[in-house]
């Protein structure tokens, strides 16, 4: 791994820190709306834990807008899905499907898949 000195990576809570993404974050400014679903409905679909009562569990790296994902976990309800997504236009979308029709088996996150499977190991460690 990558040392990255760039100001973003200061926070990260392991030693080594990532290599830099080229990829977008954010592209277009946040309506009115959307700021709601972040402030209001992100927290509740944020992953706080793994499920592990349920023997299935699956994880999507990278779930784009969520319309997959979000079709998988309706069809599926008893079946967990735990999506990954940085793009902070992605979580906004697919929160906006969750406001109309809420998925009590899906959970999602913007932090980095590095950052998350690091932890998920480290947790699955100690337990």
């Amino acid at each position: 791994m990558v040392k990255d000195m760039s100001p973003e990576s200061q926070n990260l809570d392991y030693k080594q820190k990532l290599i830099r993404s080229f990829g977008r974050i954010k592209s277009r400014k946040l309506s009115s709306h959307k700021n709601f679903l972040l402030e209001n409905i992100f927290e509740s679909y944020k992953i706080s834990q793994i499920n592990k009562n349920i023997s299935e569990n699956y994880l999507e790296i990278g779930f784009g807008f969520g319309d997959f994902i979000f079709n998988k976990a309706k069809q599926n309800p008893a079946k967990n899905f735990y999506g990954c997504e940085p793009h902070l236009n992605g979580i906004v979308n697919l929160l906006g499907m969750l406001e109309k029709e809420p998925l009590k088996n899906l959970k999602i996150t913007n932090q980095d898949i590095r950052i998350f499977i690091n932890n998920f190991l480290n947790r699955r460690r100690s337990d």
